[in-house]
């Protein structure tokens, strides 16, 4: 069951690629803790099919650093200080900026050619799916699709987007048509007909686009054949 922090939490919970201890944005936020643990879990059940050293790098650091400032020793208290009357000189004041003497980069996954298409494609008729696209690619979400519903397993089990979660259950249970997957999505999630109803709309097209489903004679969206085969990508893409 989704505990009530998950719930609570934005739509980057359990992002691998979006979360940083050292970030203060990501510290404010009520998640924060559960959204260390998610990342990593999210991290070694891709990283078999994606290459994600470099995030898990990053991430085992910072733990590392979090661990090491816990265990570090409280400074013991030191004696007052004798005050002394006599003037001291005091530095000039700083008026320059002190320039950086690292820098920070955000890790992402490069996008496919033939995703990055279907993007653009998506994004003549609906932005914001096409922007919900682009978030799942650099996730890594899309590739992580392809090879886990194949075997029966929702990359989204342990984290969101929710919608997505629902929807691949019911791809891993024999699809769904769309009223199928409206109605789920407002037992499980209690939407309203309006919220599931947009939801079903972005869904289903970006599963069907990126051709991780396609419809059977009965208008179901079912795991496209393609992948339930031989998991060839470059066939997969090559047909959508």
């Amino acid at each position: 069951m989704t505990s009530t922090v998950e719930q609570l939490a934005p739509g980057c919970f359990g992002a691998a690629s979006v979360y940083s201890m050292d970030s203060d944005v990501c510290k404010a936020c009520l998640a924060f803790d559960t959204c260390s643990a998610r990342s990593m879990e999210n991290l070694q059940a891709i990283r078999q099919q994606v290459d994600v050293a470099d995030i898990l790098k990053r991430h085992q650091a910072a733990l590392a650093r979090n661990r090491n400032n816990a265990a570090r020793p409280a400074s013991p208290k030191s004696e007052p200080l004798m005050v002394s009357h006599v003037a001291i000189a005091q530095p000039l004041p700083i008026t320059k900026p002190v320039a950086r003497s690292t820098s920070s980069e955000r890790v992402t996954f490069d996008l496919a050619a033939a995703d990055e298409a279907i993007i653009a494609q998506i994004a003549q008729a609906n932005k914001k799916t096409a922007f919900q696209a682009q978030q799942l690619a650099k996730a890594g979400k899309l590739d992580a699709m392809r090879a886990l519903l194949p075997r029966g397993e929702n990359p989204f089990a342990q984290t969101g987007p929710s919608y997505l979660r629902v929807a691949c259950d019911m791809i891993t249970s024999g699809g769904f048509i769309r009223a199928e997957l409206k109605a789920e999505l407002m037992a499980r999630l209690g939407w309203t007909d309006g919220t599931a109803g947009a939801h079903v709309s972005i869904a289903t097209a970006l599963l069907f686009a990126f051709g991780i489903t396609r419809k059977d004679h009965n208008e179901r969206f079912v795991l496209n054949p393609v992948l339930a085969g031989d998991n060839n990508f470059n066939q997969l893409k090559a047909a959508v």
